[in-house]
């Protein structure tokens, strides 16, 4: 299948939060207690490009597509936060 670069989807606990640039390159905005961390993925390996695909399809695991600003609204509280 094919898709239109940036998607946007998250974890239904509201913890993980992805942008998905790429079939290979993504970025994470992750919860962990009350601290928002970022990780950029350039997956290399098969492990990495099947989180990537299964995150497309959004119907496993409990992913759910999100919209852009749905996905800003957590980058923006991640910068705030990176900016104390």
């Amino acid at each position: 299948m094919s898709y239109e670069y940036p998607q946007y989807r998250k974890l239904s606990n509201d913890k993980s939060y992805y942008k998905i640039e790429s079939n290979s390159r993504m970025l994470e905005l992750q919860s962990i207690g009350s601290q928002w961390n970022l990780f950029e993925l350039t997956a290399t390996i098969l492990p990495e490009r099947n989180l990537v695909a299964d995150l497309l399809e959004a119907n496993e695991a409990g992913y759910q597509q999100i919209s852009e600003d749905d996905f800003l609204i957590v980058m923006n509280a991640f910068l705030t936060q990176s900016l104390k």
